[in-house]
């Protein structure tokens, strides 16, 4: 469906005149009957009445001009996508930056240095909270590899009342038995 034309300030001029002819008691069916009927009065309207129409339409258009107004086909304004573009590009440069500095402090003792990484997976998401179904902890360092490991399969109880579905398609996917509330 096409986009709607700008309304100008003719438009704004046929509405006023439309509320000024009803309260005379002229009525109109449809905005064609009100331009046929305003048609002559606006092309002889002086330059301050159709100034102050022109000002009208010049409002009404800048108001949706901008692009903090502007809706992905989601209802989500670009304004809201862009600055979470720049949050997590800002996080990942930041992360970099926390690397190269940890390198740069410990050039000597880096292949002793000890580094831990944890995962963990989730059954789904449900509302703010997760779902939480397996941990893994693990310590490393370049010189001996694998020094400890952690790993917990995590029965979370009770699923949230609307989210089985998402849990069994969890399970499936991260190769988990259902959970169970026995604990």
């Amino acid at each position: 469906m096409p986009k709607k034309p700008p309304r100008n300030a003719f438009y704004f001029y046929m509405v006023d005149f439309k509320e000024e002819q009803r309260k005379k008691g002229i009525n109109y069916g449809n905005m064609a009957e009100v331009a046929e009927a305003a048609g002559p009065l606006w092309r002889d309207a002086p330059p301050p009445v159709r100034t102050k129409y022109e000002t009208r339409a010049k409002k009404e258009r800048q108001k949706y001009s901008g692009s903090e107004h502007k809706l992905t086909s989601n209802g989500i304004p670009f304004a809201v996508i862009d600055q979470q573009a720049r949050e997590l590009q800002e996080a990942i440069e930041n992360e970099k930056r926390d690397i190269i500095n940890i390198v740069n402090m410990r050039t000597n003792t880096l292949n002793t240095m000890d580094v831990y990484v944890m995962d963990v997976n989730c059954y789904c998401k449900a509302s703010v909270d997760y779902v939480v179904g397996e941990s893994t902890l693990l310590r490393f360092n370049v010189q001996e590899g694998i020094k400890d490991s952690y790993h917990e399969i995590i029965n979370p109880g009770s699923i949230p009342v609307g989210y089985a579905s998402d849990v069994k398609y969890g399970s499936q996917d991260l190769g988990l038995n259902m959970p169970d509330e026995t604990s």
